[in-house]
């Protein structure tokens, strides 16, 4: 099956999930981490789950046993051939990374991300454990599934939209 466009706006994109929203400083997670465990979605929250023999940090798509706050959020990042990315009739397959492969680990910036909740600026985020994404609501406010990140909105949107999150100052 052949994937076709079947919308065009006229207004410009506000962004894709895991690509960087601001110019303002980004901190990324040390030693190379590596995708465990199954592939991991780009713009979506992961959770250090280990190290390999080598040293690098293992990162994983759910919370695992351990659950906790996540690492941080997987950075868009340009650095894997189309062919090594999960190319499926599914497009949300290309923001996949890979099992085996090396990850870029936000863990401080400004990001776009996918929202499955209406946001509203200064909301918290949080990150769903079972790996399907994230959702916001009021700072303390406990979300089933889910934890609370640190992070907050930035600009807003409707469930389903990319909203832009920091944990940089964010308002």
């Amino acid at each position: 099956m052949t994937i076709r466009q079947s919308f065009v706006s006229t207004a410009p994109a506000r962004g894709i999930p895991g690509d960087s929203a601001s110019r303002n400083p980004e901190v990324y997670a040390v030693g190379n981490p590596v995708a465990w465990g199954g592939p991991v979605t780009v713009g979506r929250f992961v959770w250090l789950r280990g190290t390999a023999g080598s040293g690098a940090p293992l990162v994983g798509a759910t919370a695992g046993r351990s659950g906790g706050v996540p690492l941080g959020i997987v950075s868009r990042s340009l650095t894997h051939p189309a062919d090594d990315l999960a190319m499926t009739s599914d497009p949300e397959a290309a923001l996949c990374v890979p099992e085996g492969t090396s990850v870029r680990v936000l863990v401080n910036g400004d990001v776009f991300a996918l929202s499955q909740t209406a946001a509203t600026v200064s909301q918290a985020v949080f990150a769903h454990t079972d790996g399907s994404g994230l959702s916001t609501a009021d700072p303390g406010t406990p979300v089933e599934g889910a934890v609370e990140t640190g992070w907050r909105v930035s600009v807003g949107g409707n469930a389903g939209d990319v909203i832009v999150i920091s944990n940089w100052g964010w308002v």
